[in-house]
């Protein structure tokens, strides 16, 4: 949490993918492991 938003790869926050991949592999994740 000492570097700000870097501009093509950042740690947990992609700028290419959308909150609503994460959800969905959220979901998937969460599905398997049920």
């Amino acid at each position: 949490m000492s570097e700000p938003r870097e501009p093509g790869g950042a740690p947990g926050d992609v700028p290419q993918q959308s909150g609503v991949d994460l959800a969905r592999v959220a979901l998937r994740a969460a599905r398997e492991a049920a």
